[in-house]
């Protein structure tokens, strides 16, 4: 059972709270909560939005992992008619700083463990006007001092709900947004992927552990709670508690990366769980080694689908479906699969002209869950949205059949246990060590993370500076994730006769 596509996302629980209303929306450990609860509890964030004098339009900020809050947060901002903002909670201060001030934050949920932190920041972010503990029994008290009553407020297709950052190339992160009408559109496409997906049955549970931060976490999230699902909430993806989950709450679908689908291979076989209730292993953000796969298959005894996208299209571009998981065709293991219903994929080169099968160049999607732009960054949105298309940046081949195959990237991004990490802002950090003179870093193959990072150096004539030195460097300045721990120190990098760097050499 689920609500019409037409219907906004503040309509989520509405609709479930009136025909699901004492099935589990989500469980959080030792919490749980009814989608009327859910329904009711969500009226009292937006009305205490509304309270602090949130207007349609503003930003309110999530810092902390995924919880049952989160998700209260979540759909009380969208009746509010305020913007859902997840940002990465692992990310430096530095770095909050810049998107706290150019989101205009006014109201922030945070975790107890980043209180200090950010209170440490509020004297830098003028719009700041609340900081609110999202600790359960303080978040509960806050939320009830406010009525069960739904705001009511009207709310049309092309509101934003939902702005998610994602870094540039230039290092400086860029905020996407994504209205109600994206989410429709996704919503319609993931109706038409087949009798494998969520089909709104009552017995499905899908185990929510992608980062709220992430649109593929958000996304997840959704999805299962458009049909009806239990979601069972995880803070972090952890591999035993993954497995263990599975066995417990009889989860039917779950999503995760290809890292951590190796980790539970390797805890299933040490320890192995009742995972009959597995119907789909979904995974994406990153590529899946086709040895992974193999053993994978064999092994759970689930169906698999890959999915490729981005932020900017709302998440899912590219599907390939456990049909075509199929290990008598080894090589289309190695693809990312087809467009998903309702999105158009062609293979461009550098001049916008479309390429044929089996040649390679830059992914361009045309999807109506397009965002609508980045925010305050019109020359950035121009750039990227063509007559309807979006340049993902990602390199590429359609085959003749028209699965997609990844090749080297347009852009160097790195992409490391499924976060994506932008070579520029690391060598930018990188070029503030006194002994640098020049830097390049680049993504290495890595069987556990898909990728490393890898940073080539030249030092200046004279100075010396060490692996270690370099990482505690770059610890205050950098998330731990983005910090190479590959250097290489040589004499030059290698460059074209235009003097660009050959990235190519490095890897």
């Amino acid at each position: 059972m689920q609500p019409d596509y037409s219907q906004p996302v503040a309509d989520y629980p509405r609709y479930q709270g009136k025909n699901s209303p004492t099935r589990t929306a989500y469980l959080d450990g030792a919490e749980s909560c009814t989608y009327e609860e859910l329904d009711e509890r969500s009226n009292r964030v937006a009305n205490a939005l509304i309270s602090l004098g949130c207007q349609p339009g503003d930003r309110v900020v999530y810092l902390g992992v995924n919880s049952g809050p989160y998700v209260e947060v979540f759909f009380g901002a969208c009746k509010a008619k305020t913007v859902y903002t997840g940002i990465n909670w692992r990310l430096t201060p530095v770095e909050l700083d810049y998107i706290f001030n150019d989101a205009a934050a006014k109201v922030v949920f945070c975790d107890p463990q980043f209180l200090k932190m950010l209170e440490g920041m509020r004297a830098s972010i003028p719009s700041l006007e609340q900081v609110i503990s999202v600790d359960l029994a303080g978040f509960t008290r806050w939320r009830d001092q406010h009525s069960t009553a739904d705001p009511a407020l009207e709310h049309r297709a092309d509101d934003a709900i939902v702005q998610f950052y994602t870094s540039g190339t230039t290092g400086k992160p860029k905020g996407v947004v994504i209205t109600n009408q994206a989410m429709e559109a996704s919503r319609r496409s993931e109706d038409r992927y087949g009798n494998w997906f969520l089909q709104g049955s009552r017995d499905e549970v899908t185990i929510n552990a992608m980062p709220n931060f992430h649109i593929a976490g958000l996304e997840w999230l959704l999805i299962g709670l458009f049909r009806s699902a239990k979601v069972v909430l995880m803070a972090a993806p952890d591999p035993a508690a993954f497995l263990d989950l599975i066995e417990t709450e009889k989860a039917t679908h779950l999503f995760a990366v290809p890292v951590v689908l190796a980790m539970m291979l390797e805890e299933q076989k040490k320890t192995p769980r009742d995972l009959s209730s597995l119907k789909v292993f979904h995974y994406g953000a990153s590529p899946a080694a086709p040895a992974v796969l193999r053993e994978a298959i064999k092994l759970m005894g689930c169906g698999f689908s890959q999915y490729y996208g981005m932020t900017e299209v709302n998440g899912i571009a590219v599907v390939l479906s456990p049909d075509d998981h199929d290990l008598a065709n080894p090589e289309r293991l190695k693809s990312c699969g087809k467009a998903a219903p309702g999105m158009l994929i062609k293979i461009c080169d550098p001049d916008g002209n479309e390429l044929a099968p089996n040649m390679p160049g830059e992914i361009w999607v045309k999807t109506d869950s397009l965002m609508k732009e980045y925010w305050n960054n019109p020359q950035a949105t121009a750039e990227v949205c063509v007559n309807g298309w979006y340049k993902s940046g990602d390199g590429g081949y359609l085959d003749e059949d028209g699965f997609l195959y990844m090749s080297d990237r347009i852009k160097d991004m790195v992409i490391s246990g499924g976060e994506n990490i932008y070579p520029t802002e690391v060598e930018n950090a990188l070029y503030e060590h006194p002994s640098i003179a020049e830097v390049a870093v680049v993504g290495v193959a890595d069987e556990k993370w898909g990728e490393a990072v890898k940073a080539v150096a030249v030092l200046k004539p004279g100075l010396h500076a060490g692996e270690e030195e370099l990482i505690e460097f770059l610890r205050e300045r950098l998330a731990g994730y983005k910090i190479p721990r590959i250097y290489n120190f040589v004499s030059e990098l290698p460059r074209t006769a235009s003097g660009k760097i050959q990235k190519y050499k490095l890897r």
